[in-house]
């Protein structure tokens, strides 16, 4: 490690407590001395970089492992084949149809008051919109019956599958490139 090169300085200055008084502040006599410096404070920014990463990298590195491990478990789920995965999408499904009913007519309402006002168009698109999307929840509010719901396994299953079988297939694709 190469020093830089300082060398004292003397000038006169005005002091409270003498008349003159001397001081030696420290210069720099160098140019190449100063981008030593900054070279060095720079290498030092990096070394605390590259250390941050390694202690970060690591903990990365164990979760994309865990994310592939999942990937390559045959119990992956690639879409819902229970019953109980298909209730629960169901009623998802129907809370997000109704938040957008609540959106539309509050677009609708804003219209009316003038706060947003909405072309014709729009306003007929959000009128639809809640018709379809009432209609829908009314049709959802039906309890499935076993027949459905053993059809909508087997659909989810089978959609599954490909999808598995996609994957699968890119994953080969990729390795083989």
């Amino acid at each position: 490690m190469r020093f830089v090169n300082i060398k004292p300085r003397r000038f006169e200055s005005f002091s409270l407590w003498s008349d003159k008084e001397s001081v030696e502040p420290y210069v720099v006599t160098n140019r190449l001395d100063h981008i030593e410096m900054i070279r060095i404070n720079a290498l030092s920014i990096l070394a605390f970089i590259a250390a941050s990463l390694t202690l970060c990298g690591s903990s990365l590195a164990i979760d994309t492992n865990e994310i592939r491990r999942s990937r390559n478990e045959a119990e992956t789920s690639y879409g819902d084949t229970t019953r109980e995965q298909i209730l629960e999408t169901r009623n998802r499904r129907k809370r997000q149809l109704k938040v957008m009913v609540m959106d539309a007519r509050k677009k609708l309402a804003d219209h009316s008051s003038g706060e947003n006002i909405l072309t014709g168009e729009q306003k007929e698109q959000f009128e639809n919109k809640v018709d379809l999307f009432q209609r829908k929840i009314e049709s959802m509010e039906i309890e499935l019956e076993e027949w459905e719901i053993e059809r909508l396994i087997v659909r989810g299953t089978e959609n599954a599958n490909r999808r598995r079988e996609r994957s699968h297939h890119s994953r080969n694709i990729k390795s083989e490139l």
